[in-house]
Formats: C-alpha cells, sequence, structure tokens
C-alpha cells in the first residue's frame, strides 16, 4: 500500500513535528510506503533526512478558481497512491485559507477515484471575514469526502457536530509520543512556561508575563519558558519577545534548539511542578503526562483549542482568558485545584 500522507513539517515547531512522528511511525509501523507532501521541503528534509518529501504545489488564483469548479489542477499524481492521511493540526480555519483550499483538492480527487481518506486529529475554526462562507463550505465537504475524520477538542467537535457532519473525538496524536529524559538541567523548583507572541499583543503579553512571574517566584518558584515554536523569525518563537523583560530562564540559553526532538521537550514539561501555557502542544505535553496545568487565551483561535482541549482531556476550570484574569487569581486557582 502507498500513502500520500500531508503534514506540516519544517517550520520548526515541536507540535507540528509531534503529530507528524506519531502518524508517521503508525503508518510504517502497518507495512505502508509512505510519501509526505509538505510545504517546506527543504528544511522538512534537514529535520527528517529519511523521508521521502515532496512539495505541496502553491497555485495560482487563476487554477484555485478552476479547482473550484471541478477542474483537477493539482501536480500531485493520486494516481500513485493508495490511501490519503492528513496529519494533526489547528489550520483548518480563516487564519490558512490558502491550505484549506489545497486540502480539499487532493480529498476530492482521493474521493473521487474512492480511496481511502482520513484526517488524523484536527481543530476546525475559527471563520471569520469574507472568507468565511467559503471556507465553511468547504470544510463540511471535506469531512463529507473523508472516511474517517477525528477532532482533538470539544470545540471542534460541538462545531462540526451540529452540521450532522460523521467525526470522533480523539485525543491528538502528539499525546502518546515517548518523553526522551536524555537532556541534563540544574535541580531546581520549575514551572514551566510557553507564551507565543500572537497578534501584535506583544506588549500586552510581557507586562502580564511580569506580574505572573513576580507571583510565581514569591512562591519560591522558577519560571522555566520552554518553546514549542522555536525557530524562524522572533515574531514567531515563543518566550523570545519576553526576554530582557521578563525574568526567569529561557530553556533556549541553555540548549540549542535545533538539537532537540518532541520527545525532549516532552520529558522537560514533564519535570516542571506545573506549566501554564499559550502553545496548544505545550498544554497537550503537560496533560499527556499528568503535570498540574493551566492554559491561557487571548482570542478565539486558541479560545477553540486550549478550552476545548481542556473540555475534552482536562479541566476546563484551568483556562483562563487574558489580561481578564488578574495573575494572581490565575496562579490560585491552579494552585488550588491541582492541590499543589
Amino acid at each position: 500500500m502507498k500513502t500520500l500522507l500531508v503534514a506540516i513539517v519544517g517550520n520548526d515547531n515541536f507540535g507540528d513535528e509531534a503529530m507528524f512522528k506519531a502518524i508517521y511511525r503508525k503508518l510504517l509501523s502497518r507495512g505502508e510506503e509512505i510519501v509526505v507532501a509538505t510545504y517546506n521541503v527543504d528544511e522538512a528534509k534537514r529535520r527528517f533526512p529519511n523521508v521521502n518529501f515532496i512539495k505541496i504545489p502553491i497555485l495560482s488564483k487563476h487554477q484555485y478558481l478552476l479547482g473550484l469548479m471541478g477542474k483537477n489542477v493539482l501536480s500531485i499524481d493520486i494516481s500513485r497512491f493508495d490511501s490519503l492521511y492528513i496529519s494533526g493540526g489547528g489550520t483548518l480555519n480563516s487564519l490558512y485559507p490558502l491550505h484549506v483550499f489545497n486540502i480539499y483538492l487532493m480529498v476530492r480527487e482521493f474521493r473521487k477515484k474512492r480511496k481511502y481518506v482520513e484526517f488524523r486529529p484536527q481543530s476546525v475554526g475559527p471563520f471569520f471575514g469574507r472568507t468565511k462562507p467559503i471556507l465553511e463550505f468547504l470544510i463540511k465537504r471535506i469531512v463529507k469526502f473523508s472516511d474517517k475524520f477525528y477532532v482533538r477538542e470539544q470545540a471542534s467537535y460541538e462545531y462540526l457536530a451540529k452540521k450532522n457532519l460523521k467525526i470522533e473525538l480523539h485525543r491528538d496524536d502528539a499525546w502518546e509520543i515517548p518523553a526522551d529524559s536524555s537532556i541534563s538541567l540544574p535541580d531546581g523548583k520549575y514551572v514551566g512556561l510557553c507564551i507565543r507572541p500572537w497578534k501584535r499583543q506583544e506588549d500586552l503579553l510581557r507586562e502580564y508575563m511580569k506580574e505572573l512571574v513576580k507571583e510565581i517566584e514569591k512562591l519560591n518558584y522558577i519560571p522555566l519558558f520552554i518553546p514549542i515554536a522555536y525557530g524562524g523569525s522572533e515574531s514567531y518563537i515563543d518566550n523570545a519577545f519576553l526576554k530582557g523583560i521578563v525574568p526567569g530562564i529561557f530553556l533556549d540559553d541553555l540548549i540549542e534548539m535545533d538539537s532537540l526532538t518532541p520527545e525532549t521537550i516532552k520529558d522537560i514539561i514533564g519535570r516542571c511542578c506545573f506549566t501554564i501555557g499559550m502553545s496548544y502542544h505545550f498544554n497537550v505535553f503537560s496533560l499527556s503526562q499528568g503535570v498540574p496545568s493551566a492554559a491561557i487565551y487571548l482570542d478565539e483561535y486558541y479560545k477553540i483549542k486550549n478550552l476545548g482541549l481542556y473540555k475534552a482531556f482536562g479541566n476546563p476550570k484551568l483556562v483562563f482568558k487574558i489580561p481578564e484574569t488578574p495573575p494572581s487569581e490565575l496562579l490560585r486557582t491552579i494552585l488550588e485545584i491541582s492541590n499543589i
């Protein structure tokens, strides 16, 4: 059996890498021959040199229009493959419209040829702006065309269930990856933190984190900033925008991030007394190891992912909108609920 696996790989994100590695290993264990379609092929090959990558084509507006009219505009030869798998993710929304179009075109062509299509656990939404109607239409078609469509949190499950679509709630594939304890850290009472620069709200986040860290240090814990998004521009890297402003230990000052893996990051998170994170996969790595954890969000995108996650597999009382929730209240709540 030859499988086409679509995965976001090569964008310096341990969460995306974890989901990819989990489903890739699972397919390999079945004896599948796997080709992986992604956008950043060069970086993906650097991180995973033994994987067969091909590039997801970037289409012109004219090609997308032809595709929506029913034409096959893909440069990927679907006839080479017996099945299509889509790695887990949070890209089926208005933030990534071209990706949604690409996925729709691939799924439709596999469906036409009566070939198996499976989506590993996804988050769906939010949808907004001028693209909202067409993207919601395409998502509905994508789910209907799929043999299996898994969602990874409660908010997406409820959204699609209301549309009478056949879906299943399933833990994120990253939940299952093992922890690798090969990285040494100094002993300490760590509180793991992961804060993503988001929607040009860096100043707000800096002020909030200064107050939160002050409260953490009053309790004699050591703030340890652990990134999930670890490379690329500073506008993308977790925690980097806090350096020099918010006190604490930043993991990338101790260890070269490119030398780490999702498994080593998961283990480091597992050594923390408790964690507070905006990154969805930071919270997945905490919950999957039984680490007391709280999630924060600024907008609907991370509300869907984090509140949905904790409603399904955690405690939704430990999800907080900031800056509306004062840092002292957030900290007091996690300590009380988690009996720390």
